[in-house]
């Protein structure tokens, strides 16, 4: 996640918001976990962009006996920010898992926005 940051040319602004899906697993002690952490970040280069933002979207397993993470999988990692001219911009790197195999894919994409 952090890597995708300073990619970007961007830090950290703020404290991160998570959605969080808990569910029952068929380990005891162990809850299936579904969640979204979105960080509001800053530009740290002269391109004056606003209001960035970065996210990550996964799943992982929850020992609720030990309080520790295991098994994390992301499925979408994505940087978005708006450019001075009004446009938006996303990076998305998507992950899909099927036994044992990964697959990735990577889009950009960008929404311009003119004054009439």
């Amino acid at each position: 996640m952090f890597n995708a940051l300073s990619t970007a040319s961007l830090m950290r602004a703020g404290a991160p918001m998570i959605d969080a899906q808990y569910f029952a697993s068929e380990t005891p002690n162990v809850a299936y976990v579904r969640a979204e952490m979105t960080i509001p970040c800053e530009d740290s280069t002269e391109l004056s962009r606003s209001e960035a933002r970065a996210s990550i979207r996964g799943e992982c397993g929850w020992n609720v006996a030990t309080n520790e993470i295991s098994q994390f999988r992301p499925f979408e990692i994505a940087v978005q920010y708006r450019e001075p001219e009004g446009g938006e911009e996303a990076k998305k790197h998507s992950y899909m898992y099927a036994e044992g195999m990964v697959f990735g894919h990577r889009s950009v994409t960008r929404t311009l926005r003119e004054p009439v």
